[in-house]
């Protein structure tokens, strides 16, 4: 069985984010492939799914991961695949905390929507008051909370399966909300679901623990419009610095 893409689990911790980004890989990727009668063969369409994703120049990705009973992770990721405005939220239902992040004209913005139960989340909530943080520094590592980053792994997955790996994956014709799609599986807990347009849809998991989780794909080229937080809402780093010394010395 290959490894699971949506390993480690998803926190709101800046690392844990790069983790969980970079891990939506390739099990998904790898195990395109087809041999069936209804849905085309995988070695006759991938070149184009994969050409379909590194072309994308905005996409909508929704992953979400549940280990056990109550313990579920979700990330929203939306906007310009690459060097372009994105939004991303991230939640962890396990200790609670949810936070935003938007990069619009250069700039990233990061809120805190709910600490939870993490210490590190509550002194940021504290602190921001509601508030977006802008970075003008560039200390934020927005380019790793990126599509771009999700479709590096998956064209490494596609460029790393081999012919065997394809003639052993099936494929079938399958109803999603009304459209018709093509859906591959191999023999892990893993499916790929494709549209017609050779666009990857959706990765699902159905295994226990780590080999359980979704990934969906949407609005490719057609992302909605990220807007930028109203001044009034915004603070820069410098001015947070400042209330905070300025809050110690009082």
């Amino acid at each position: 069985m290959r490894k699971n893409p949506l390993s480690p689990a998803v926190t709101t911790r800046p690392a844990a984010r790069r983790a969980t980004l970079a891990a939506l890989l390739g099990a998904g990727a790898l195990a395109l492939s087809a041999c069936a009668t209804q849905a085309p063969a995988f070695e006759d369409i991938r070149e184009e799914v994969q050409q379909n994703m590194n072309d994308a120049s905005s996409v909508t990705l929704d992953f979400e991961r549940e280990d056990k009973p109550g313990q579920k992770q979700r990330v929203h990721l939306s906007g310009a695949v690459e060097d372009g405005d994105r939004t991303a939220r991230v939640q962890d239902e396990t200790s609670g905390g949810v936070m935003e992040f938007r990069v619009v004209e250069g700039t990233a913005y990061v809120k805190v929507d709910s600490a939870g139960s993490d210490s590190t989340l509550q002194e940021m909530e504290q602190a921001l008051k509601g508030r977006w943080l802008a970075d003008t520094q560039g200390n934020f590592p927005m380019d790793e909370i990126s599509p771009k980053v999700v479709f590096d792994e998956f064209d490494n997955g596609f460029t790393s399966m081999t012919d065997e790996e394809a003639r052993a994956t099936k494929a079938e014709v399958v109803d999603v909300d009304g459209e018709e799609m093509y859906r591959y599986s191999d023999d892990s807990d893993w499916t790929v679901t494709v549209d017609k347009d050779k666009n990857l849809r959706l990765i699902e998991g159905h295994g226990p623990g780590e080999d359980s989780g979704s990934l969906h794909l949407d609005d490719w080229n057609s992302a909605p419009q990220v807007e930028k937080p109203a001044d009034s809402e915004v603070v820069t780093v410098a001015e947070l610095e400042r209330e905070m010394m300025a809050g110690t010395n009082g």
